[in-house]
């Protein structure tokens, strides 16, 4: 079984201690792929690193609703002018030949309600910027689906992209794949206390579903509460597949090929594979 990991932050400090014996470890695993994310600047540039020293480890840059100028006493501690250094930045960041997709980037307005117009410039943005080097989004949607999507249906994205860890919200789904963007699911599908997994499980289409772990956060069950890591894939897939009535091996399969797919990475060809197309040929 190959897993693909479409969406973990190994650049988190939460990782400093053991990064490197826990990445060996899970490469040597059914874990083959792992898109790293960046949330800012510093986040995003780390993460690049990491995917120059692993071969099978992608990233993603971006400037996330949750690491934007603050808002503290109804007064903006940032300028919209030092926001756009920071996209500038990214900007040439997204340049590493390693950097398959911009984000995580998106709306959040559970954690912050105070500066949404700012959130909704940086989404503009860098959306913008994503079209600009041709490469997917990664969202970051909470609570906050009804402006996601219609920014989304103003500013349209040119290579699409990944609503991550979304929402268990049949609407906001809906409307993403209407829109032509791929679901990945997290740890959150696995949770006791969730009422609304399957049925928004059941909406996605086989080729628009990827799985990830948003580690080191939202360990699924039975380790919720510990430390995620990407070996937690395994019950994500097996939910799905549960929901779906699909093996593991096939949500695997599947969530590898789309993976590869809406990121852009090409499968290395084994001699095997030229083998099988060369037979094939011949059979033709």
């Amino acid at each position: 079984m190959k897993l693909f990991d479409s969406h973990a932050h190994y650049n988190d400090e939460k990782f400093d201690l053991d990064r490197e014996e826990l990445l060996e470890k899970l490469y040597q695993g059914e874990v083959k792929r792992i898109i790293n994310a960046g949330y800012d600047v510093i986040s995003s540039r780390l993460a690049v690193k990491m995917a120059e020293i692993y071969p099978e480890m992608y990233a993603i840059c971006g400037i996330s609703p949750n690491n934007l100028p603050e808002m503290k006493y109804a007064i903006q501690i940032d300028s919209e002018t030092q926001l756009k250094k920071k996209i500038n930045e990214i900007r040439e960041i997204a340049q590493n030949k390693k950097v398959v997709g911009i984000g995580e980037i998106g709306l959040d307005y559970h954690w912050n309600k105070e500066n949404k117009k700012m959130q909704q410039l940086a989404f503009k943005e860098q959306i913008q910027l994503a079209n600009e080097l041709k490469l997917p989004i990664v969202i970051h949607a909470r609570d906050a689906y009804p402006d996601v999507i219609e920014i989304l249906k103003e500013n349209p994205v040119d290579k699409k992209g990944v609503f991550h860890c979304c929402q268990l919200n049949q609407e906001l789904v809906r409307e993403a794949l209407e829109l032509g963007f791929y679901i990945s699911f997290a740890g959150s599908i696995t949770f006791k206390n969730t009422n609304h997994a399957e049925p928004v499980i059941e909406m996605v289409p086989k080729d628009r579903l990827l799985i990830e772990t948003d580690s080191p956060y939202l360990s699924p069950e039975p380790n919720r509460g510990q430390r995620n890591d990407s070996s937690n894939l395994i019950y994500i897939a097996r939910k799905i597949a549960k929901v779906k009535g699909m093996t593991e091996e096939e949500v695997a399969e599947q969530t590898f090929k789309n993976a590869n797919k809406i990121f852009g990475i090409r499968t290395r060809r084994t001699k095997k594979d030229e083998k099988l197309e060369e037979k094939t040929s011949k059979d033709a």
